[in-house]
């Protein structure tokens, strides 16, 4: 009876020691290549395109006639994290090297330049297997993994 306790034990151990590391683990989910999150990017400029309409209606309607352009160049971005803690971005601007490391608890990333000295910059971040939300409230930018060209 004993060796069935330690077995039952043992195996206790080892299914919390995996459900910590896919359940509560955001590194697992961040690491993958990333797109924005194009219906998001509609529902946010349709906002902005509201507000400004209240302070500036025809600046509103310029914005409003270039929506469609302004997400076709916006819904190309990338961002691809690695588990060496390196990754890129990918815009019509071309591709960027960058370093990335995220705390413990998940929440914020630092991102820097690929090489750089300095400490890069921290921003909050919430991450699932299917959603990662960077920046705060109006300051952020929704992905969702990616599903190739669009």
């Amino acid at each position: 009876m004993r060796t069935v306790s330690k077995v039952a034990v043992v195996l206790m151990l080892a299914l919390a020691g995996l459900s910590s590391f896919t359940l509560d683990n955001p590194r697992k989910y961040l690491i993958k290549k990333w797109m924005i999150d194009k219906e998001w990017l509609s529902q946010r400029l349709d906002e902005q395109i509201a507000k400004l309409a209240k302070e500036d209606p025809e600046q509103a309607e310029q914005i409003k006639a270039q929506k469609e352009l302004m997400l076709q160049i916006l819904g190309v971005m990338t961002i691809n994290f690695r588990a060496d803690g390196t990754g890129e971005t990918t815009s019509i601007q071309g591709v960027v090297e960058f370093e990335w490391t995220l705390s413990k608890d998940g929440t914020q990333l630092t991102l820097k330049d690929k090489g750089a000295s300095d400490a890069g910059e921290t921003i909050p971040v919430k991450i699932s297997e299917n959603r990662l939300v960077m920046g705060n409230d109006d300051d952020s930018i929704v992905f969702i993994p990616y599903r190739g060209e669009e």
